[in-house]
């Protein structure tokens, strides 16, 4: 079973092409830890099998390093599989580089606001 997890919307891009409006990229909420859990804890409940993780957003580097590091501990708690994050690769934090995370890059090129600051 693959469960996507949308954090938050907060963003570092104004990307022409994003779904989501400035408000909402601008939006620096995240999703409480303690709920997320209750609400993966409901899932694994009803359905017994094999998790495997996507982590997106708005930004997933935006957020503080320590929220991102909880939300990957949790997420470890019900799945020995890597974590997929994909992300714009504008920062490059060490969680990047966790032995379980699969990082996926969403490169557009020139399209990108910004996009000689992806690494």
């Amino acid at each position: 079973m693959f469960i996507s997890i949308n954090p938050t919307y907060l963003c570092n891009f104004r990307c022409d092409f994003c779904y989501l409006t400035d408000e909402q990229l601008a939006d620096n909420k995240k999703i409480d830890l303690d709920r997320l859990n209750d609400l993966i804890c409901e899932v694994v409940s009803h359905k017994n099998e094999e998790i495997i993780f996507d982590l997106y957003g708005g930004e997933i580097t935006a957020l503080p390093d320590a929220y991102v590091e909880k939300l990957l501990g949790l997420l470890r708690m019900y799945s020995s599989n890597p974590i997929r994050i994909t992300t714009n690769l504008s920062k490059m934090p060490s969680y990047l580089f966790h032995d379980d995370i699969d990082v996926a890059v969403s490169y557009d090129g020139e399209a990108r606001e910004k996009s000689d600051k992806v690494y």
